[in-house]
């Protein structure tokens, strides 16, 4: 895999014991956008290269990764981060500004 210019949204998850069953240790949630899409099992292995296990799977709207991170938003206490949409172009169709 080679080096690429990459946007992505993430949010930590923790679920406590008293918040739901069982008790889930924190992990990680993340959508990537790249210029060149590489394979799911290319970006899981240089996760775990780095930091450890990983399950990456490709974009799906109705589900993976978009709904864990939408579901995490609205917790008082939800870590995310957004960066790297500078890199890529506006669609002309938009009107909206990125997200700051």
């Amino acid at each position: 895999m080679r080096e690429a210019r990459v946007a992505w949204v993430r949010a930590d998850e923790r679920r406590w014991p008293d918040y739901a069953s069982p008790e889930i240790p924190l992990h990680y949630h993340a959508l990537l956008k790249y210029q060149n899409v590489p394979s799911p099992e290319d970006v899981a292995a240089l996760w775990k290269s780095r930091a450890g296990d990983a399950r990456v799977e490709a974009y799906n709207c109705g589900g993976g990764a978009a709904y864990c991170i939408a579901k995490m938003f609205p917790y008082e206490d939800t870590r995310y981060d957004i960066g790297g949409l500078g890199h890529f172009a506006r669609s002309q169709k938009s009107d909206r500004p990125f997200v700051q």
